[in-house]
């Protein structure tokens, strides 16, 4: 199998459509295309020397949530030019808290508040820098977040079907089996 690129590259499949040495229970990827020169430089580019290239306005922070224990956000892009209500609008699609029952509170590296953040005011305004962090406050009582509903599937009820009732059922896997 080692020489699996080399007779895709050549086109030596075997006529089931398989290269010679695949397994049958293995998918394989088809191999990387080889980038030219150009790409590879547009490449760099984008990526830059850390593969983290950004605009100038742009803005890496950690979020996390008052509800949400377990989760925590890494790294979301962020335009320094954003207003926070939008800022809220983006983060409700990470968390689900809606951006009108929840607040927002700047923090820097070391955990200490440096602000809370007003609806009407740009993201730029508070001066946050690669590594802060926003931390949501969900002010709604009635949050699916609140008391771990989103994090412990404990709090989940399950299903359960008598065994009379399973075995009663049609087109199940215990009658394929």
């Amino acid at each position: 199998c080692l020489d699996k690129e080399r007779n895709s590259a050549a086109g030596q499949v075997s006529a089931s459509g398989s290269f010679p040495c695949q397994d049958k229970n293995m998918s394989v990827q088809p191999p990387r295309r080889q980038l030219s020169r150009e790409e590879q430089t547009i490449r760099d580019y984008c990526m830059g020397e850390d593969g983290r290239r950004k605009a100038e306005s742009t803005v890496l922070l950690h979020v996390s949530h008052s509800n949400l224990k377990k989760t925590f956000f890494q790294e979301i892009r962020l335009d320094l030019h954003m207003r926070i209500g939008t800022v809220k609008q983006k983060l409700e699609f990470h968390c689900g808290t809606s951006a009108i029952s929840n607040r927002l509170f700047l923090y820097d590296e070391r955990g200490q508040v440096m602000s809370e953040c007003e609806d009407d005011k740009m993201l730029g305004y508070y001066s946050p820098y690669d590594g802060c962090r926003l931390h949501i406050v969900d002010d709604d009582p009635n949050s699916l977040s609140a008391g771990g509903w989103l994090e412990d599937v404990s709090l989940v009820t399950k299903y359960e079907i008598s065994e009379e009732a399973d075995n009663a059922r049609q087109n199940t896997y215990r009658k394929f089996k």
